[in-house]
């Protein structure tokens, strides 16, 4: 298990140890939606039926900046080594849990459906999905702060982990 404050050097490591492009995956929000007046909205996956779990609510909000924090270190630590290679940051969803599940087994589930792509189970959302209306603007959750990294795809976990 790796701290938080240890976390961007662990991921610099990494990233340093590995060739080709790095694939960082984060369960946070990495994009936000606003509709036409400006206004935050849910992004399409985060609604199921009368249940949502919108980025700019609870957890979501604290996710997302902690996320700020990690990339921010992380950006100012590879910039200073004068890091070349690719990072694709990718967001991991699984909000729709319906109790506690190990840490371990949310991993497992998000890297069965990005290795597999088609299990059952979950699925790839790509960026031009995760408009909820067609009015809405999704745009990097990083922008704000001046680091637009664009909206990266989200692996969604649909059906959830062994609850323990």
């Amino acid at each position: 298990m790796v701290e938080f404050g240890d976390l961007a050097t662990a991921i610099v490591d990494s990233v340093n140890k590995g060739s080709g492009p790095f694939f960082l995956v984060i369960e946070a929000p990495l994009s936000v939606a606003f509709d036409a007046l400006g206004n935050p909205v849910g992004r399409s996956l985060e609604k199921r039926g009368n249940d949502h779990r919108y980025w700019y609510e609870s957890s979501g909000c604290r996710t997302l900046v902690a996320a700020n924090y990690l990339l921010r270190a992380l950006s100012c630590r590879l910039r200073a080594q004068n890091f070349r290679g690719q990072i694709r940051l990718v967001e991991g969803f699984l909000s729709f849990k319906k109790g506690q599940t190990r840490h371990g087994d949310d991993v497992k589930a998000l890297r069965r459906i990005a290795w597999n792509h088609d299990v059952q189970g979950g699925r790839i959302v790509e960026p031009s999905e995760l408009m909820a209306s067609p009015c809405d603007r999704v745009t990097s959750a990083f922008a704000v702060s001046g680091m637009d990294f664009g909206v990266p795809p989200v692996i969604e976990v649909v059906d959830e982990p062994s609850a323990q």
